[in-house]
């Protein structure tokens, strides 16, 4: 069997490791996509680049239905008018809160065209179900807790540290509290066990996490900022 893989191409921790989470799940399956995608979907045996757009589309992916903005609302709108589709088959997906009703009507739309649907939450499930009535609805655990015993890192033993993910929230009004509290909880850790904390960003190329980390770093005021650094997923 050949599928078309579709999703978030952008280096984002979750989005990555569950498409090569479901890649290394079904070895018999092929995988093309035709786009540049992260090293590590390219490194499962059976993923190829192809211009190739005649498979069925298998669209993975996170929180992959909002229209947060006039913008994005206005495009998901000119998708509709053309015909569009997201694809044949949809795993992993969560839905969130919708800004007004035509986004939720856009998204109504979008849903319907998939033959499959796997969410990973109870309340989207709930919401598919009432509101969705084309695709096959399924609902399972996250994709990211099935992923591979060997894929994960063994600590070293013999040092300690604290990962803290930090999100880039940009203008969101409580963004100065958010960003004060993650150091405050960095400086307690530090204080309390003597050990480095480091502040992990997860972006996806656009959130640009890496400067959330820089900002949590000027928050803080107790403890030495040589014990506290940032590592970017890549």
């Amino acid at each position: 069997m050949t599928l078309h893989l579709s999703g978030y191409f952008d280096n984002n921790f979750g989005d990555d490791y569950m498409m090569k989470t479901i890649i290394a799940k079904l070895p018999n399956t092929k995988f093309i996509v035709n786009e540049n995608v992260s090293k590590l979907i390219l490194e499962e045996d059976n993923v190829e680049i192809s211009d190739d757009i005649t498979a069925p589309v298998i669209m993975i992916t996170g929180s992959g239905f909002m229209l947060n903005s006039y913008q994005s609302i206005y495009s998901e709108l000119k998708r509709t008018v053309k015909g569009i589709s997201p694809g044949d088959y949809c795993i992993g997906c969560s839905i969130e809160p919708f800004k007004n009703k035509l986004s939720e009507y856009l998204i109504k739309l979008k849903l319907n065209k998939f033959r499959l649907i796997i969410c990973r939450d109870k309340k989207s499930y709930n919401w598919l179900k009432s509101s969705v009535k084309k695709p096959e609805i399924h609902c399972t655990n996250d994709i990211l807790f099935s992923i591979p015993d060997e894929w994960i890192k063994k600590p070293d033993e013999n040092s300690s540290c604290l990962g803290i993910s930090v999100m880039n929230l940009n203008c969101e009004p409580y963004v100065y509290d958010y960003y004060q509290k993650m150091a405050e909880a960095a400086d307690y850790y530090i204080e309390s066990t003597g050990d480095e904390v480091i502040l992990l960003a997860f972006d996806s190329g656009c959130e640009d996490d890496i400067s959330a980390c820089e900002k949590v770093r000027r928050c803080r005021y107790r403890t030495d900022a040589g014990r506290i650094r940032h590592s970017r997923y890549s």
